[in-house]
Parts: C-alpha cells; structure tokens; sequence
C-alpha cells in the first residue's frame, strides 16, 4: 500500500509514543504492529527516552566498548 507508516514499538513506552504520532497522520494510513507476548517494559533512567519513536528509529543504547 503506497504511503503507508508502520511501526512496530518494542515496550508499551513505545507504543504510547507510537500511538501519539498515528493520531497525528491526518493523509496517510497507520499500521501499527503489536505483540501478545509478555514484553517488559525497558527502564527509560538506563535507555534512550522512548520519543525518539517520533524521528522513525534511534539508537536505544550504546554498543558496550563503543563499537557497535
């Protein structure tokens, strides 16, 4: 489907955020991409805050050692 915005968060942070950006496309479709497993929900104090859902990816965490 031409024009359509996925988004697959990976914590219920990022589903919130994801929900916060679907609401806003007012021309294009949203698919958001859920799972019915038990997800933990990341510690946002130790990783990156989880509005970088707005910007279509980020980096969560550093590579331990600074290489990736």
């Amino acid at each position: 489907m031409p024009n359509i915005l996925v988004m697959r968060p990976g914590d219920a942070n990022e589903v919130a955020e994801a929900y916060r950006v679907a609401v806003a496309q007012t021309h294009r479709p949203v698919a958001m991409v859920l799972s019915r497993q038990a997800a933990p929900t990341l510690d946002r104090a130790k990783y990156a805050a989880a509005s970088g859902v707005a910007k279509g990816g980020y980096v969560l965490a550093d590579a331990p050692g600074g290489k990736a």
